[in-house]
């Protein structure tokens, strides 16, 4: 069959995507035999003017959709579950245009999106991600359509509109808590981390172990995971006594390089230090402090100084004796799936509590 894809190098929606959506339609259109070969991905990627490479990412989606499979040496087949792909229910997660390159190139997103995609195999569901105006494509998908998951990078003003409008479909939010979810409509969810419990767990770790000279590292963005993440972390050192004074939190100026980012969390440790004032116990609240702080205290030979990294995408890069508060995207993204899948009632929001990784040394 002529399978005629098309590639809009333009659209901000990855190529792979593309043609593995195009791909999956065309294989449940045509009514192929399971175990009907394909072309191969040579043929197909020239007939598109892609590398093979891009091809064979579009089809190893259908692979892991159960909707082609592969025999060593022979080429890519026709799966059996192309007989229910056509009419099995769909969720479809929501990207916008704006956010699209920043989803395919973020750690986090990107492992809520494997989190999904493996509870959507599961439970036969198909995973759809959009990133055109969800109103009209609510309005014109001939989907069976449960649900929406929407990533923390969705503007919820300009879709408030829609989550009221299409009340029979839940629409759920994943990843970090923001101003308002409390007032969305009934049909609104989320599955968010507990910055504050996981924050408290880390410190109480150390406070219980003598530690008493705390520095707490945060950013000053915008949504609410970094106050939270603070408040954990002076909570526990209430609990134990131990006061955390305006001069031991110290706020890093947000910018638009993660690089700077860093850096300026680098150099506020480095002012702090140089100020004589006693640190035995650094909490980060922010992924991107925790290189440059470490590489800062091994050059200064401070290595006594415990540091605690939240998120941890870099935790093992490092050396046995750093600590990390890790959390579990993946399970965020499982959880989603199977809140839309459900058919009883959700809670309005599920927090996942991260996991706290002890230094080694």
């Amino acid at each position: 069959m002529d399978f005629d894809l098309k590639i809009d190098k333009k659209s901000s929606e990855s190529l792979y995507c593309q043609l593995s959506r195009q791909l999956k339609q065309k294989i449940v259109d045509s009514k192929l035999v399971p175990g009907t070969p394909l072309p191969s991905i040579k043929v197909l990627a020239d007939s598109c003017h892609v590398s093979t490479r891009t091809m064979d990412q579009a089809i190893v989606e259908l692979i892991e959709e159960g909707i082609c499979y592969r025999r060593p040496k022979k080429g890519t087949f026709i799966g059996r579950n192309t007989r229910i792909a056509s009419h099995k229910p769909v969720i479809l997660l929501y990207v916008p245009t704006f956010g699209l390159k920043y989803f395919t190139s973020d750690y986090a997103d990107r492992t809520i999106f494997m989190g999904m995609r493996r509870e959507a195999t599961a439970q036969g569901i198909s995973l759809i991600m959009i990133n055109e105006d969800l109103g009209d494509y609510l309005e014109k998908a001939d989907l069976h359509i449960g649900g929406v998951i929407l990533l923390e990078s969705s503007p919820v003003k300009e879709l408030n509109k829609i989550l009221w409008h299409y009340k029979q479909l839940k629409f759920i939010y994943v990843n970090y808590f923001f101003n308002g979810f409390e007032r969305t409509a009934d049909n609104v969810f989320g599955v968010f981390n507990d910055d504050c419990g996981g924050a408290f767990q880390a410190a109480e770790y150390f406070f219980s172990n003598g530690y008493k000279n705390p520095l707490i590292l945060t950013g000053d963005a915008e949504s609410l995971n970094y106050p939270q993440r603070v408040r954990g972390y002076a909570m526990a050192a209430k609990h134990y006594g131990i006061s955390i004074p305006e001069e031991r939190i110290c706020k890093v100026n947000s910018c638009d390089d993660y690089r700077d980012y860093g850096l300026g969390a680098r150099n506020a440790v480095r002012r702090i230090l140089d100020s004589g004032l006693p640190v035995d116990l650094i909490l980060s609240n922010c992924d991107l402090f925790c290189k440059p702080v470490y590489s800062l205290l091994r050059e200064q030979e401070r290595l006594d100084i415990q540091l605690v990294n939240y998120d941890c995408y870099d935790l093992p890069d490092l050396e046995a004796g750093c600590a990390g508060v890790k959390v579990n995207f993946e399970e965020m993204g499982r959880l989603a799936v199977q809140m839309i899948a459900s058919k009883y009632p959700c809670n309005k929001q599920i927090k996942i509590f991260p996991t706290f990784l002890s230094p080694k040394r």
